[in-house]
């Protein structure tokens, strides 16, 4: 009868066990995604402001993240841009973070939500430890001008065309680098007069350029064929910009070299904020009459 008695004690104890593991098994995915909300809102709380969520989140039996769906809402001087990510998925097993390896995160369709551009796509590597850093490389296949109003509404409300390009970042206890091209290849789209109020200043005398003064404080939209943009730290404070743009109605074929101040200790924040915070300190143009 005794062993009877622990034969069913025994029996309780499995259905206890193999219960709470299935519970366990159904709300891991569940317990990582709240995990990974809370990780995500405390560490982005300058540009989010809490406001980051996912979709789904799944860690499969490699110990790999997978990650369906991010959403949160940038916070910008015109507003809050909310952005979403497609999907995210770890390259190496969640233990690589607590040997001291390489993290590494692909992730593609990065970009304003609901928009149907391919956006942002590439790939980010975290180091944790002493010796800390994080690196994001992607490719911007696709990103529509006016998607990215609400970054600076005065200079880009209403602007149009989509930019291809590269971004880099990296972030250590010692230094940034960054680095950012952009291009608007033809037709072009259109871009706010009023953006040229920024470029006057470094702008020589050219043909009709008392017509571009006089409509620059306007909402006019001028069309334009191709713009580049060409950003990256030359040192930790100062950034180094270079910015073309061919405005045929205007005969004008711009080509702008800026330096701006940056601080060292939050260059990051500065950049992601570039239009209310830089600081230009000198700068020099080069403009060429456009054949006839």
């Amino acid at each position: 009868m005794r062993k009877k008695k622990y034969v069913w004690i025994g029996v309780v104890v499995l259905i206890v066990l193999a219960g709470t593991l299935s519970y366990v098994t159904v709300r891991r995915d569940a317990l990582l995604k709240d995990l990974l909300v809370t990780v995500l809102n405390k560490s982005t709380v300058e540009y989010f402001k809490g406001t980051a969520r996912l979709k789904e989140a799944h860690l499969d039996k490699t110990m790999r993240i997978h990650i369906k769906g991010f959403y949160g809402e940038l916070q910008t001087e015109g507003g809050a841009l909310p952005l979403e990510v497609g999907w995210i998925e770890s390259v190496d097993p969640v233990w690589a973070l607590a040997l001291g390896k390489p993290f590494r995160l692909r992730f593609a369709r990065a970009r304003v939500s609901g928009s149907r551009e391919e956006g942002l796509g590439g790939q980010a590597v975290v180091n944790l430890g002493k010796d800390w850093s994080t690196e994001i490389r992607a490719d911007i296949e696709s990103l529509g001008l006016g998607s990215l109003e609400k970054l600076s509404p005065d200079n880009l409300e209403g602007s149009t065309g989509f930019m291809e390009g590269t971004f880099y970042f990296r972030q250590d206890a010692a230094a940034s680098d960054f680095k950012i091209v952009l291009a608007v290849k033809e037709p072009g789209g259109l871009i706010q007069a009023r953006f040229f109020d920024v470029l006057l200043p470094y702008l020589p005398e050219i043909p009709n350029r008392a017509e571009l003064e006089k409509i620059s404080g306007t909402a006019k939209l001028i069309p334009y064929r191709t713009a580049d943009l060409d950003m990256k730290l030359i040192d930790p404070s100062r950034m180094k910009v270079f910015f073309h743009i061919l405005v045929p109605d205007y005969n004008l074929n711009l080509n702008l070299n800026i330096e701006i101040k940056v601080d060292k200790d939050n260059a990051f924040f500065q950049i992601a904020q570039l239009f209310g915070l830089i600081k230009i300190a000198e700068g020099k143009a080069a403009v060429q009459e456009m054949a006839a």
